[in-house]
């Protein structure tokens, strides 16, 4: 493994929580436009076929929705780069009782269902570590232990509410199927707009918790790079070998 370089980790942070913010700024603007949206649609029954291009003017309002893409997109990217330094600190302090590398702090965000839990103990080693003198044997709890935990269930909470917003739909289409055909005729399948309204209040709610996970995240990212930048270069460094003339290794 090569060696690892400590560096500041404020300079990305600043960059994630700017690209946070605005992250933030652009969910709840869509949560508000998707709502008001909502309300314009006509009443009604349409064919299934007609689902991608009512939907998309409701929840993918231009220019926001491409907005968003890009947004996300850059704060995943500029993420992963913050907590690959932030784990590559710890290990280059020669902080004790790691378990997780940089690199699979970075991996484990894209290993199906492992994702859904790893990426949490990945981050709670680098806030139990960060700021901690690589020479401390003490085991660190610092405070917000809570906080990280609800942290980390508001992000799933704002990732599966996507999921619960094709209940409605499946169940309208369902039910359009069983009641509409007859033994002769092949299925028609239709939805309501009472449907199409149902999941764009899903996905504006998955909007205002995702707004609500970034500002947690803000907080997250924050607190981990000041406790981490503030050690003195004395506090960082690990605790010196023995002196080769002693006769003993030093422990592993």
């Amino acid at each position: 493994m090569s060696a690892h370089v400590r560096e500041p980790l404020m300079p990305s942070a600043r960059v994630v929580v700017g690209l946070l913010a605005g992250s933030a700024a652009i969910s709840l603007l869509l949560a508000i436009q998707i709502l008001v949206n909502r309300g314009r649609m006509a009443g009604g029954t349409f064919p299934l076929i007609e689902f991608g291009p009512r939907l998309q003017p409701v929840l993918a309002p231009q220019p926001i929705g491409q907005i968003a893409s890009l947004v996300a997109l850059a704060t995943s990217i500029v993420w992963l780069i913050w907590q690959h330094r932030g784990h590559s600190n710890l290990w280059a302090r020669g902080v004790p009782g790691l378990r997780y590398s940089p690199g699979w702090a970075v991996g484990w965000w894209f290993v199906p269902f492992a994702s859904f839990f790893m990426p949490y103990k990945t981050t709670r080693e680098l806030w139990w570590n960060a700021g901690r003198p690589a020479a401390s044997t003490e085991p660190v709890e610092p405070g917000g232990r809570g906080l990280l935990r609800l942290w980390w269930a508001v992000f799933l909470a704002s990732q599966l509410v996507a999921l619960g917003a094709f209940g409605p739909l499946f169940s309208g289409l369902v039910s359009s199927i069983s009641t509409s055909t007859a033994p002769s005729q092949s299925p028609a399948a239709t939805l309501t707009t009472g449907s199409l309204r149902q999941f764009a209040v899903w996905v504006a709610v998955g909007y205002l918790i995702r707004t609500v996970a970034a500002g947690f995240a803000i907080w997250v990212v924050w607190t981990i790079s000041a406790r981490e930048d503030a050690l003195s270069p004395a506090e960082a460094a690990g605790p010196l070998p023995p002196r080769p003339d002693l006769g003993f290794l030093p422990p592993r």
